[in-house]
C-alpha cells in the first residue's frame, strides 16, 4: 500500500509557535547554498503565506506568493532595524508551519518548514542562517528496514534538541526515528525507538 506522509511539526521544550491563520540512514545531509528559483510572475503573484519570527537581534519575515502547486518563498532578514539579508526559492505545495531554534547551540539559527503538496503528501526542510546567507537542510532517507510495516501518515516533532520522525506502525506502535544537527554535518541519524502511540 502506497503511503503518503504528512507532516507536523510540534515544538515543546518552549520554543513558541509562529504561525499566521489558518530520518541509521543514508549519509547525513550536507550543507549546501538553498537554490534560488523564482516563479514566473512572482512580482504580481499574491501573498498566500506571512509570518513573522525573532531569534536574538534577528528579525525574519517570510512570505509565500503564489496560491498553486508552484509556489515562490521570500525571507528578509534584519537586525537591529537594518537589512541583513535576502533569500528566495521556489517552493512545491503550501507552507505550512514555520518554527526557529538553534538546534546545534551555536548562536545561529534553524528556519524548520512543513510544506504541504499535492494529495496530501508534504516535505521537511531546514534553512540554516550563517553568517547573512542561508543553507538548505535535509534529513537522512529512512531505511527499507525502518520502514518496514509502516501504514498511515507521518508526523515530525521537535523535543529540544532533536527532530523526531514518527512512523506509525501496522500494529499499533510507533517507530521514532531521532536526528540530531551540527553546523559541520547536517542532520545525522541518533537513534529509534518504537513505543505505543499516544491514545485518540
Amino acid at each position: 500500500m502506497m503511503r503518503i506522509p504528512c507532516w507536523s511539526l510540534v515544538l515543546a521544550a518552549g520554543l513558541a509557535a509562529c504561525e499566521p491563520a489558518t530520518p541509521p540512514a543514508a549519509a547525513p545531509s550536507a550543507a549546501q547554498p538553498a537554490p534560488v528559483a523564482p516563479v514566473a510572475a512572482a512580482a504580481t503573484a499574491a501573498v498566500s503565506y506571512r509570518s513573522e519570527l525573532a531569534f536574538a537581534d534577528l528579525d525574519f519575515e517570510i512570505e509565500t506568493l503564489g496560491d498553486g502547486e508552484q509556489r515562490q518563498l521570500q525571507i528578509r532578514t534584519r537586525r537591529g532595524g537594518a537589512e541583513a539579508g535576502r533569500h528566495q526559492q521556489a517552493l512545491e505545495g503550501r507552507l505550512r508551519e514555520v518554527r526557529a531554534a538553534d538546534l546545534d547551540a551555536n548562536g545561529q539559527p534553524e528556519l524548520l518548514l512543513v510544506v504541504e503538496g499535492a494529495e496530501a503528501a508534504s516535505d521537511f526542510f531546514a534553512l540554516a542562517w550563517r553568517d547573512g546567507v542561508f543553507l538548505e537542510q535535509r534529513l537522512p532517507e529512512p531505511t527499507v528496514e525502518q520502514l518496514e510495516g509502516a501504514a498511515g501518515l507521518d508526523a515530525y516533532a521537535l523535543l529540544a534538541d532533536q527532530v523526531h520522525r514518527q512512523i506509525p506502525l501496522e500494529d499499533g506502535q510507533l517507530r521514532e526515528l531521532r536526528y540530531r544537527y551540527q553546523a559541520d554535518r547536517g542532520f545525522y541519524a541518533d537513534g529509534a525507538v518504537e513505543r505505543a502511540a499516544a491514545p485518540g
